[in-house]
């Protein structure tokens, strides 16, 4: 089978390809055996670092009361009533104007107002 000449010089490889050192070749073997266990070895501290932090904020999240207020609206738009600014974040954590759901008072038919007074009909 006949190849056209142009076809042929651009196809054809050069004679001798230079030579290009390998990383194994100018590092010994056992060292750079010890730079990819110690890179490995990182690598993996910091991912357990990573994922122990990550359970800390996790914890300190799940003490945020927010869900159990009073003032909780449960709205995506305004979260609390009283500091929308501050719900669902640490800082709500010890939040002066928490009541817990529990405590609320309705408001009476009467006068329309939270009261404890009973109020004839």
């Amino acid at each position: 089978m006949m190849v056209h000449p142009q076809l042929a010089s651009l196809l054809a490889l050069p004679a001798a390809l230079p030579a290009v050192p390998l990383v194994a070749q100018l590092v010994p073997a056992p060292i750079l055996g010890i730079c990819v266990w110690g890179a490995l070895a990182s690598f993996i501290c910091s991912l357990w670092v990573a994922i122990r932090e990550a359970a800390v904020q996790l914890k300190k999240l799940h003490q945020v009361p927010c869900d159990q207020c009073t003032y909780f609206t449960g709205s995506c738009y305004l979260k609390c009533a009283v500091n929308p600014s501050l719900a669902f974040t640490e800082a709500a954590i010890d939040c002066h104007d928490f009541v817990p759901a529990s405590e609320r008072i309705a408001a009476c038919s009467a006068c329309a107002q939270p009261c404890a007074q009973p109020h004839k009909q």
